[in-house]
């Protein structure tokens, strides 16, 4: 190789380097990492799981479904799934209207998805009224809800499921 071959190849391999690192300062800085906030979410979420809980206790279907998101879905156990809030009211309605009805829950756990926008809670809820012959009937079991963060960074239930334990 002569020195201008030589010459020319340096000069294009400075330049290439000079290239990418000038491409390198112009790009975006990389954009700042959300604070993880999991944690407190979750027990914000257990706090609201909660609060549902007491809502549900005062038999009080408006205070009920305000813990729902406008496309809620709630799968009662041996019924089809019932979607949107006017739907699910009218089930609310029904559970209220039973003889002697009462209802409360407990959450074990709640967990935040990594993107903080969905969680979900599980645990254990008890429900009792009187059959259509009076007769008292008791019924404990588990639930899992899953809550979708809202806008104002509220959370909202949208899959509410629950089913009974086997009797004993």
């Amino acid at each position: 190789m002569n020195e201008t071959t030589t010459a020319r190849r340096h000069a294009l391999i400075g330049l290439s380097m000079a290239s990418v690192a000038a491409l390198a300062a112009c790009a975006a800085p990389p954009a700042a990492v959300p604070a993880d906030t999991r944690a407190a979410d979750e027990a914000v979420l257990l706090q609201t799981d909660a609060n549902w809980s007491k809502a549900a206790q005062a038999r009080q279907v408006d205070a009920w479904m305000a813990f729902y998101t406008n496309d809620a879905i709630v799968m009662p156990p041996g019924s089809p799934p019932v979607s949107g809030k006017e739907s699910i009211a009218k089930l609310l309605t029904g559970l209220f209207g039973l003889p002697g009805f009462s209802i409360a829950w407990k959450a074990d756990r709640a967990e935040i998805a990594r993107f903080g926008d969905l969680g979900f809670v599980y645990g254990g809820y008890d429900v009792s009224f009187r059959n259509p012959k009076g007769k008292p009937v008791k019924e404990h079991g588990k639930y899992v809800v899953i809550w979708r963060k809202q806008a104002d960074g509220s959370w909202k239930c949208a899959i509410d499921m629950w089913n009974a334990d086997a009797a004993g």
